[in-house]
């Protein structure tokens, strides 16, 4: 699984993410097709210590990619995130930070870790009842701290 997120999320990623595989605890995806393209009005996945919220476009003849991604790599009950564009195609995507409307780029460093997988299931099954995502496993600050040091593996 590592290996197939990490090109979408930049060089950095890898370090936070090089100490195993990932289990996805959540993954969904809500799209429309027409003209050619697919209109990616929901992408998510919670993974680990990486949950990654976004939408985009992808072209169905071009590969190109146009996606507009919220990553967060929770850390010790807290997280940061950048939003990332990723262009290019899928056999060679391009991630780089995005500027916010004001043109500035911008980390966020803190706050709560909430739980995007019930919503991201909903919409990503237009509202139909459906198995519910596993519970998040607990784990203790100093052990997600390490872990995302690369220290504990």
């Amino acid at each position: 699984m590592r290996r197939h997120i990490c090109p979408y999320l930049g060089d950095s990623a890898r370090v936070l993410l090089s100490h195993g595989d990932l289990s996805v605890r959540c993954l969904g995806l809500h799209a429309q097709f027409a003209d050619g393209q697919a209109q990616l009005d929901t992408i998510g996945i919670e993974a680990g210590a990486l949950s990654l919220s976004g939408h985009g476009t992808y072209g169905l003849m071009t590969q190109k990619l146009d996606l507009h991604l919220l990553p967060r790599v929770g850390i010790a009950g807290t997280g940061a995130s950048t939003a990332v564009q990723v262009t290019g195609t899928i056999e060679a995507p391009q991630a780089h930070q995005e500027a916010s409307s004001n043109g500035r780029f911008e980390i966020t460093i803190g706050g709560s870790e909430p739980d995007t997988c019930p919503a991201l299931l909903s919409t990503a099954r237009e509202n139909i009842a459906g198995e519910m995502a596993p519970e998040r496993k607990k784990h203790s600050k100093a052990s997600d701290l390490l872990h995302g040091l690369g220290l504990l593996h």
